[in-house]
């Protein structure tokens, strides 16, 4: 049986921002400079940085969802 070509979108979007966001966080702890919008002279550094490392989980919850989503949506199209 062949997958809608709408599925396949969801599936690809799905697994494109958790890979999309995994990155942007690893590249926020491994290599600050290349994705921070703000330099550590400036004078409101130190809110910027904690206002950003106020994201990881809240986006680590966001990836896990849509990286599961896209296969759950698969099996329930095999019942289907």
């Amino acid at each position: 049986m062949r997958r809608p070509r709408e599925v396949n979108i969801v599936i690809g979007l799905g697994i494109f921002s958790f890979v999309a966001i995994f990155l942007y966080w690893l590249a926020w702890y491994a290599w600050p400079g290349l994705v921070q919008s703000r330099s550590p002279s400036d004078t409101d550094y130190q809110i910027y940085v904690a206002y950003e490392q106020a994201f990881p989980l809240a986006d680590g919850w966001l990836a896990i969802g849509q990286e599961t989503s896209p296969r759950t949506n698969r099996r329930c199209l095999l019942y289907t």
